[in-house]
């Protein structure tokens, strides 16, 4: 049967309030955090109190009060013994909250219901584990597995994973999927297929802003306040999402050269950065990278000066300062004395980064609209003068005569007792068995101890006897000596880890500052005063979520992706906790449950497992086989039960034989190795080409199935293709396994019908031969003298302003190069880089730069690497007339390169353009880069709500060096008024149609590859290859760098042409020595310039007034909107298949996949159509009597 499972909230359930859980798996009792409010009501532990003495363990998933607030007070007064279960940060940041609350506390109150004793007791015996530790648990708990992983939220923070029997219970609550500066996002998405999750619908409700534009408004929120002369109040916790907010502000103010001071101001603040300066480990990749490289410390605090009192403050006076103090709930501490100072003054601003506590005044202050006026108690602890402190000290003084007295009392009763009991012995030589000692352990840990009696007594149990015992060490004794027992060493090594590592038990000397520990150990008698005042709150109050935690999109996004098969809810409002269990109901088939305050849940799994036991004598007639690390075999047993145990036993009768099985994923080179090992490989060359195993001459085996599910084999199969020849069934054979009859049938069928066709083809090669030479002969004829040049004939010559960016754009492709030539780009506008180590091979390395100086963002990928086998595969994954997108055709590899571009450069280009609302969005690229990038304007202009609601098409535009075909022709025309493809003179990537495989197939053999394809090419009529709606072509708007003419030798100034062709789009391949030169993009970037040159100097030659040079470019820019649109009017009226007709923004409208620009007709209907019919269907006619396109055709 599965493990029983069982939920019992004890509070945080349906409410916001402290977090604690009973959790039960087969029996053993976890709790899970124990917290409390900063109002510290014992009441609110009443649940608690019914099963902390049943607790078995209890596991603590952050440092804060909310998830270990009431740990000391339960171990204290309700009975709670079990150990605990930390990461090393939640144990120590754990400990200093819970001293600085102390110590907030007692300073306004008499609080009683725990010690700074009390903290250390609690946290003497917590087990601290490391991330992805596997603990395994004994006793009661034997089987079970706990393991903490990272949660995102604080430091140390814990998602802990309990395993018992291959199930798997996960303990997820305030879990942050977001990379922060001291943190890593969460690792729960790395869970799959838990038995039970456990997770808070705490932000169900709540979208977070984007990041850098929250950070950056908290920033100029505080400016604001500064510069106006105001002081600035952020409430915070001791230890928890502090730390974030520090290194923010340090960042800012280094970054802004702001002179504001800023003040930490906690009981134990320089104890916190000093503690946390040595858990960098637990920190994100980039902090420890750069402690390892620079040994740069990120919590080397600059700009932030660490207080544990207020004298520092009061120093300043009224000077604007930024004051960051405990507790977040300004109940007590120095958040509520600030906040009642700062109050009354309209310049200051309290800013709240987390949401405040039920009952407390934070939450009070966060209402909307926020109060005017509040009443606070103001406490204070001062000395005893007087009278008072006379009164005081006779007190003490009777209550210290009253102790002695006590202990005097019962000294003497002792005495009387340990008389009595020796008057009882009559004879003192006779030994009374009943009252003589058993063996005690108590005096060594290695062997038994036993009692010697001397003199005849028997040893009293009181401390006056006349005679003491003595122990005699009675160890035991084997053939090799005296029996050593491991745990007495494994006690010695535990006790040295302590002696080395500081723990709870050290008390204030490791944990307090000086001054917190001086106000405690001061012992001069005092008392505490309060009184009841009415505060006027001036001052502004505003929040800003910095809690870390995951918002609602991202929350029901990691519970679809981690799929538990039990879902349980807590900590959430009512309302949230209602609208995820809705959410994930509707849109799953998970079990969701959302449990009351004690009330107990069964999540048991439906699974049935149960544990058996192998025989030896099943075992000894198994036979494994290695497979990589492990050993696999076939059992063929019988269920029995030894000793009420089930166990497997040997069958009783014969077993049937065994299917062949595939275990793991299914690789051509293990299929490879097989031919071999079978002798294939003596007469048949078997070798990889194209990601696929050629055998021979003329068979392929290539693996098809379902690549995206790990380790699936049901769907995997190895398929043969190619004639049938002796080679084909030789493979056949050894794949099926057929017998000799059937290959011997196979043959004599196969030679019969290659007999057939041979003599079918020897009738047929004279023909085939005469159509061969025909074809050649033309080919020849046309392309011989066809150039580069004539492909642009007929265009435009394009501008210099729409032309300008292009060089620009060419050194920022060239600078992800290794080594680029020339150049440099200023470091400090360059965003973030991505090498192949980065990208894993799912797409080419690339950067995002800033270019001020222009106003754009650009993102610029570099092209192909001939020495890179991932950019090949890339390239080679296009899977022709295949991958249908947005109504047309794509490049299947460039497409999947350019979304994981977007998906891992989302929230960075939403920030950047957030940041920059004027600036442009360029993406560049060159050769394969040139693909992806167009690939990725596409999917970027059907995104445009992932980068922003602010983002408009015109923002937007992309420049293609070189490009690869990458989409069909009527995405290429659609997308014209954004994508701009450049190409070089001769450059042959952009007029390649094949597949692109067969290039790098016959790279040894090139001419004979032109000569084959032009041939095709010419037997193929233009029109058809524009109806073809798998042919792939260069995106855009083309811009055609001419340098070379016909009949013509060396280089000419360049001449740069533009247009938005329809046909006529570099279909024919030129036969030219610089086909492959003109690709490279160091020689476009030359040309390129130098064409630019040409037009600059041109202009200024000319001396164009500025109002002519902006009339012009309006009218340019008309011109190309007009030129897009004849373009689409063209593709309809060639037949283009799925051309639409443009809409008002110069592009396609947002249509159904199957929609026209006119209602599809059968083929007979086509036939019957007559060319006027056709035109009176899509046209009409305008006002001047011109033809134009019908915006909504008739039917």
């Amino acid at each position: 049967m599965g493990t029983s499972v069982q939920v019992t909230p004890l509070s945080g359930a349906y409410g916001e309030g402290p977090l604690c859980y009973l959790l039960a798996v087969d029996g053993f009792r976890f709790l899970l955090d124990c917290g409390w409010t900063d109002l510290c009501d014992p009441s609110h532990l009443q649940p608690l109190a019914k099963v902390a003495p049943t607790i078995d363990a209890v596991l603590l998933s952050h440092a804060d009060t909310m998830h270990l607030g009431a740990l000391p007070y339960a171990m204290k007064h309700l009975g709670l013994s079990a150990p605990v279960y930390a990461t090393e940060p939640v144990f120590r940041l754990g400990i200093l909250t819970l001293y600085d609350y102390f110590i907030s506390r007692r300073q306004v109150s008499d609080f009683d219901l725990f010690t700074l004793d009390d903290i250390d007791a609690a946290f003497q015996n917590v087990v601290r584990l490391k991330y992805s530790q596997n603990h395994l648990l004994n006793d009661k708990g034997e089987g079970i597995v706990i393991a903490p992983h990272v949660a995102g939220h604080d430091l140390g923070g814990t998602v802990w994973k309990i395993t018992k029997d291959g199930e798997d219970v996960v303990y997820a609550v305030d879990f942050n999927h977001r990379k922060e500066r001291h943190l890593n996002g969460t690792a729960l998405g790395s869970f799959v297929r838990p038995a039970v999750l456990i997770t808070d619908a705490y932000n169900a409700l709540n979208n977070h802003v984007y990041k850098r534009q929250q950070d950056q408004d908290f920033i100029d929120a505080l400016v604001k306040v500064l510069t106006g002369g105001g002081s600035v109040l952020l409430p915070i916790d001791t230890a928890g999402r502090v730390l974030e907010i520090l290194l923010i502000l340090e960042q800012y103010w280094a970054q802004r050269h702001l002179i504001y001071p800023i003040y930490f101001l906690t009981n134990v603040s320089t104890s916190t950065v000093d503690y946390v300066k040595s858990f960098l480990e637990w920190m994100n990749d980039s902090i420890s990278k750069s402690f390892e490289h620079t040994r740069d410390n990120a919590f080397l605090l600059k700009c932030v000066t660490q207080i544990i009192n207020k004298d520092e403050l009061e120093k300043l006076g009224d000077a604007p300062k930024v004051v960051l103090a405990s507790m977040a709930s300004l109940e007590v501490g120095f958040s509520h004395d600030i906040f009642v100072d700062m109050a009354n003054e309209a310049k200051n601003l309290v800013l709240f980064t987390e949401k405040g506590q039920f009952g407390t005044l934070a939450r009070m202050l966060q209402v909307d609209p926020p109060p005017k006026a509040v009443k606070v108690t103001m406490s204070k602890r001062i000395p005893l003068v007087g009278d008072e402190l006379k009164a005081y000290e006779e007190e003490q003084e009777r209550i210290k005569k009253e102790e002695a007295l006590k202990a005097s009392l019962n000294k003497e009763e002792e005495k009387k007792a340990s008389l009595g009991s020796n008057a009882k012995a009559s004879d003192p030589m006779v030994i009374d068995a009943s009252t003589s000692r058993k063996p005690s352990n108590a005096g060594s840990k290695f062997g038994g101890n036993v009692d010697i009696l001397i003199d005849g007594f028997v040893p009293p149990s009181s401390s006056v006897a006349p005679m003491f015992p003595f122990f005699e060490n009675t160890s035991e004794w084997d053939d090799f000596g005296e029996v050593i027992n491991p745990e007495d060493y494994l006690m010695k090594q535990e006790e040295m880890d302590n002696t080395l590592m500081p723990g709870a038990g050290d008390g204030m000397d490791s944990m307090l500052d000086e001054g917190s520990a001086r106000l405690l150990l001061d012992s001069t008698p005092s008392k505490v005063i309060s009184n009841e005042m009415t505060v006027q709150v001036k001052c502004s109050l505003a929040y800003m979520d910095f809690e870390g935690r995951s918002d609602g999109r991202s929350v029901k996004s990691v519970i679809a992706h981690v799929a538990p098969l039990k879902l349980v809810l807590v900590h959430g409002s009512a309302e949230a906790t209602e609208h995820l269990k809705m959410h994930c109901s509707k849109n799953s088939d998970l079990h969701v449950y959302a449990p009351q305050i004690e009330e107990t849940i069964d999540v048991t799994s439906d699974l049935c497992a149960y544990k058996v036991q192998l025989s030896e004598k099943l075992m000894s007639n198994v036979i494994s086989k290695k497979l990589g690390e492990h050993e696999i075999a076939w059992v063929d047993a019988e269920v029995g039960k030894t000793d009420d145990k089930l166990t497997l036993l040997p069958p009783s009768s014969t077993p049937a034989a065994h299917k062949s099985v595939l275990v793991g994923d299914l690789k051509l080179a293990d299929f490879k190795q097989f031919l071999a090992n079978k002798g294939l490989r003596d007469f048949l060359q078997v070798e990889f080409a194209g990601g696929a195993l050629r055998c021979g001459e003329y068979i392929t085996l290539r693996k098809i199935g379902d690549a995206g599910q790990k380790g699936s084999t049901g769907s995997q199969q190895i398929v043969i293709e190619g004639p049938l020849c002796e080679d084909y069934y030789k493979i056949q054979r050894v794949r099926v396994g057929v017998d000799g009859k059937e290959n011997k049938r196979i043959q004599s069928r196969a030679g019969l019908r290659l007999q057939g066709r041979g003599m079918s083809l020897a009738c047929g090669l004279p023909l085939l031969e005469c159509v061969y030479c025909l074809g050649c002969a033309r080919w020849a004829w046309k392309r011989c003298l066809h150039s580069g040049d004539r492909d642009s004939a007929t265009w435009g010559l394009a501008s210099a302003d729409d032309f300008a960016p292009v060089p620009r754009l060419c050194r920022l492709i060239m600078a992800n190069y290794d080594h680029h030539p020339c150049h440099p780009l200023d470091a400090r506008c360059v965003v973030r880089r991505r090498t192949y180590a980065d990208t894993r091979g799912r797409v080419t390395p690339y950067l995002l730069y800033l270019d001020h100086p222009n106003s754009d963002i650009v993102l610029a990928l570099r092209g192909l690497n001939l020495a890179r086998e991932t950019d090949y595969a890339l390239l080679l994954d296009n899977r022709l007339g295949k991958r249908r997108f947005h109504g047309g055709y794509v490049h299947n590899g460039l497409l999947r390169a350019a979304a994981w571009v977007l998906d891992a450069e989302c929230d960075l280009l939403r920030d950047l353009l957030a940041d920059h609302p004027d600036y442009t969005l360029t993406f560049t690229g060159h050769s394969l880069g040139a693909g992806i990038a167009a690939m990725l304007t596409v999917v970027v202009l059907l995104n445009l709500d992932k980068l922003g609601t602010n983002l408009h098409r015109s923002r937007i535009r992309c420049y293609a060096m070189a490009p690869a075909r990458c989409m069909s022709l009527n995405l290429a025309i659609r997308y014209a008024d954004v994508i701009n493809s450049v190409v070089l003179q001769d450059d042959f990537l952009p007029r390649t149609a094949t597949p692109l495989e067969d290039i790098f197939k016959s790279i040894l053999c090139l001419p004979c590859l032109l000569c084959i394809r032009c041939l095709r090419d010419t037997c193929i009529p233009e029109d058809a290859m524009l109806k073809d709606p798998r042919r792939l072509y260069a995106p855009g708007r083309i811009y055609h760098i001419v340098e070379r003419k016909m009949f013509r030798c060396g280089r000419y100034p360049p001449v740069v042409k533009t247009a938005v062709p329809v046909d006529g789009r570099f279909e024919h391949i030129v036969l030219s020595c610089n086909a492959t030169m003109d690709h490279a993009i160091i020689w476009i970037e030359r040309e390129a310039q130098k064409a630019l040159d040409l037009m600059l100097e041109k202009e200024k030659t000319m001396e164009v007034p500025s109002e002519q040079r902006m009339e012009r470019n309006e009218s340019l820019q008309r011109e190309h909107v007009e030129e897009h649109k004849a373009a689409l009017r063209r593709a309809v009226t060639l037949s283009v298949p799925d051309a639409r007709s443009p809409s008002a923004y110069g592009t396609f409208g947002e249509q159904p996949e199957r929609s026209e620009s006119f209602p599809p007709v059968s083929a007979m209907a086509r036939q019957r159509m007559s060319w006027n019919d056709l035109i009176e269907r899509v046209f009409d006619r305008d006002e001047s009597g011109h033809i134009v396109l019908r915006s909504s055709p008739s039917p």
